[in-house]
């Protein structure tokens, strides 16, 4: 064997070496790969309906920023379990059936929000939607006027819905809520505009009875003078 057989033998060798060698690390059947945890995966979060009542509660804000002044009481409850989700409310003897369903739409609307901060399963509402979780939750939802709320046939809003079912109301409350906004500031301005008449009216009432008792006392002054000055003229007269 020459050096060049050799050579070209010993590199044959090693080359199968390697080959073995890399054929021993390569997965087989038993071989377990380790993959990390898959977050795109979303577990079934068990909601907090207190919160969420609270949360609902708070979404509202104050009676005076929000045209849903004419609702005396809510209330949100729910069950995980059975996946119900329950919304009352009790509104004023004089409330319209349009008020009720514009207050039951944004009742909605801030019930799935809230959901939302519990858990990223839901997805947010907008004004062409109410989002997501009454698609798993069912859903019943009544407005009670005040003095009959134990009467069913008198509830302004009286729904119950199965997951998945469409609700029917408008989930478009900002226009709603902007309308409100604008004839609440008109209504504001035409107040503060009556004010400054009245106080301006006042004002010239105020100064024209000073005027009025200053004419007078300055009258009442003049004829105590007159009735003076003729007290002292009438011995006189006397003598004569």
């Amino acid at each position: 064997m020459n050096y060049r057989s050799a050579l070209i033998l010993g590199a044959a060798v090693l080359m199968a070496a390697v080959s073995t060698g890399l054929s021993g690390c390569a997965p087989t059947e038993q071989t377990v790969v380790m993959r990390g945890p898959d977050f795109s995966q979303t577990k079934d979060v068990a909601l907090d309906f207190v919160q969420i009542h609270n949360d609902t509660i708070d979404a509202f804000g104050d009676a005076e920023t929000n045209p849903y002044v004419y609702i005396n009481n809510l209330n949100v409850s729910g069950d995980n379990d059975s996946k119900t989700v329950t919304i009352e409310a009790v509104c004023m003897d004089d409330t319209t059936k349009e008020e009720a369903e514009q207050f039951a739409a944004a009742a909605v609307r801030h019930v799935n929000d809230a959901a939302v901060t519990q858990s990223n399963e839901y997805e947010l509402s907008s004004q062409e939607s109410f989002g997501t979780l009454f698609s798993k939750y069912a859903l019943t939802l009544s407005v009670k006027p005040e003095s009959t709320e134990d009467d069913e046939s008198t509830w302004l809003i009286d729904l119950k819905l199965n997951p998945g079912d469409e609700i029917p109301l408008d989930p478009d409350i900002e226009t709603y809520e902007e309308e409100w906004a604008d004839e609440r500031d008109r209504i504001l301005e035409s107040l503060q505009d009556q004010a400054i008449v009245l106080q301006s009216s006042a004002s010239e009432e105020a100064a024209a009875a000073d005027e009025s008792t200053a004419a007078e006392t300055t009258e009442t002054a003049e004829t105590a003078e007159t009735s003076e000055a003729d007290t002292a003229e009438s011995p006189a007269s006397a003598v004569d």
